[in-house]
């Protein structure tokens, strides 16, 4: 059975490509509901499963201790029968190795598939699903070493947007499958057919039209609004995770000097996924 990683740095677009796969395999006359979608693919943060694992619930667990556990994690995972004939797996970590474990170990069979969202607009998003301002959401996107923490999940080592773009992209252990946010959104029909042929599912093109015309980002946002999703963000000031999805929306947002500063941190990795920002580099009038 092969197991397909859905890999992306964060707010970059790896939701979408979940519920478009998920609403492809298990819907069949009308969308998927969005509070369905935790049942089609499995992730790294299962509170169940890590306490297995360690022993001890993650609030109680320090970051070596989880990262050094992953290894006994995945092989876990692995052993678990997923929903339809593929196992999915939703990540955001950097693929690297920290106190000489490597986040994962990948199989021959394995397939990726690689979300790349251009940074400048990733650091918006990253602003609102927080509640960060983008000075400091900016500094997260830039920090080699950063990583979040929460206190449900555990630990998450993100690095900084180039190198995690660069270490997933350029993976060798198994085929890789890079899929730009900008592309998906222009013509999702079409990239959804490149993920079922790259991950050896023949495709139905009626249905994926289906799935398509099922995941448009208003009605995402309209379901999102009726019935929630245990994925948004909390606090009191959150915003809806199906907040914009656009692309191109730092022209309007950001000023000159934070798009220099990102396009000279981030300069690999756009290059690597044709980010026309890194041609541009050209801001709008800032806000």
């Amino acid at each position: 059975m092969h197991t397909v990683w859905l890999a992306s740095y964060p707010r970059s677009g790896n939701t979408l490509v979940r519920i478009l796969l998920a609403n492809y395999f298990l819907a069949r006359f009308e969308p998927l509901s969005l509070h369905a979608l935790q049942h089609f693919n499995f992730g790294e943060h299962i509170q169940g499963l890590w306490q297995q694992v360690i022993g001890k619930s993650l609030p109680e667990v320090d970051e070596p201790t989880q990262w050094l556990s992953r290894p006994a994690y995945f092989k876990a995972l692995r052993a678990t029968t997923p929903p339809v004939p593929r196992r999915f797996i939703k990540t955001h970590t950097l693929n690297c190795t920290r106190w000489g474990v490597p986040a994962f170990h990948f199989r021959p069979s394995d397939r990726i598939i690689y979300v790349a969202r251009s940074p400048a607009d990733v650091v918006i998003s990253l602003a609102a699903f927080h509640g960060w301002d983008i000075g400091h959401a900016k500094s997260h996107l830039l920090n080699p070493v950063a990583s979040l923490h929460h206190p449900d999940l555990g630990h998450e080592v993100t690095g900084s947007w180039n190198l995690h773009v660069n270490s997933w992209a350029q993976n060798t252990d198994c085929p890789v499958l890079v899929v730009p946010f900008s592309q998906l959104r222009a013509d999702p029909a079409t990239w959804l057919v490149r993920m079922l042929t790259f991950i050896d599912a023949k495709p139905n093109l009626q249905h994926v039209q289906n799935c398509v015309k099922w995941t448009r980002f208003d009605s995402l946002q309209e379901q999102e609004a009726r019935h929630g999703f245990p994925e948004a963000p909390r606090g009191e000031n959150r915003q809806p995770f199906f907040r914009a999805g656009l692309v191109g929306q730092w022209q309007d947002i950001l000023i000159p000097q934070q798009v220099e500063k990102i396009v000279n941190a981030c300069a690999t990795g756009m290059k690597l996924i044709g980010d026309p920002v890194a041609q541009t580099g050209q801001a709008g009038p800032g806000a």
